[in-house]
C-alpha cells in the first residue's frame, strides 16, 4: 500500500494520539507541538458516544456535552491561532497570513457543521472529526512545518541583546 493510502486511512481510523503520532510532523518548536497535541486529542474525542445507528436515543444531557466539546475546541483553536501569530510577528517568520487565513477557515468550517448539530442533525460530529483530523494534519505537516523551520529564527536569534528575546526558543 502506498504512504499517502496508508497515512489516509489511519486519520480516518484514529481513535487516540498515539494513532497519528507517526504521520504528524513536529515543528519543533515545543510549545506549537503541544498545543497541535492537545488539538488532536480534542477532535478525536468528538463524537465519543454518539452512534448514528439509531439504536441508541440521546438526552439533552448528552448532546449539550458534544456542544461543549466544539466550544472547547474553537476556543483551543483561537488561543493556538494567537501563540502562532505571536511567534510570526515575533520573529517576522514567513508564510503567516496564509497560516491565519487556514485558521479562519478551520474554525469557520466548525461553525458550519455545529449549525446543522444545532439543526438536529447529530451525524455531523463523525464528519467533523473525520474532517478536521485531516486538514488539522495538513495544516500542521504543510503550513507550520514550513514556518516554523528553525532556519526561519535566525535572524531574530542573531540580533537578539537579551536572553529573554530566545528564552522562549530554548527548549526546541
Amino acid at each position: 500500500m502506498d504512504l499517502s493510502k496508508w497515512q489516509r486511512w489511519v486519520m480516518q481510523t484514529a481513535a487516540r494520539w498515539d494513532d497519528l503520532v507517526d504521520i504528524v510532523e513536529a515543528t519543533e518548536i515545543e510549545s506549537i507541538d503541544k498545543e497541535h497535541h492537545d488539538i488532536i486529542e480534542q477532535i478525536l474525542n468528538m463524537g465519543e458516544g454518539i452512534t448514528t445507528d439509531g439504536a441508541q436515543t440521546y438526552n439533552s444531557e448528552q448532546l449539550s456535552k458534544q456542544l461543549d466539546i466544539v466550544k472547547e475546541l474553537k476556543n483551543t483553536l483561537h488561543q493556538h491561532r494567537i501563540t502562532e501569530e505571536y511567534f510570526i510577528d515575533r520573529y517576522k517568520l514567513p508564510g503567516g497570513k496564509e497560516k491565519l487565513i487556514e485558521h479562519d477557515a478551520m474554525i469557520r468550517k466548525i461553525d458550519g457543521i455545529s449549525e446543522k448539530f444545532d439543526e438536529g442533525i447529530v451525524s455531523t460530529f463523525q464528519v467533523m472529526k473525520k474532517v478536521l483530523i485531516k486538514e488539522m494534519i495538513l495544516h500542521i505537516n504543510g503550513y507550520d512545518k514550513k514556518t516554523f523551520k528553525l532556519e526561519h529564527f535566525t535572524p531574530a536569534l542573531l540580533e537578539a541583546e537579551k536572553w529573554a528575546s530566545v528564552l522562549i526558543l530554548l527548549s526546541t
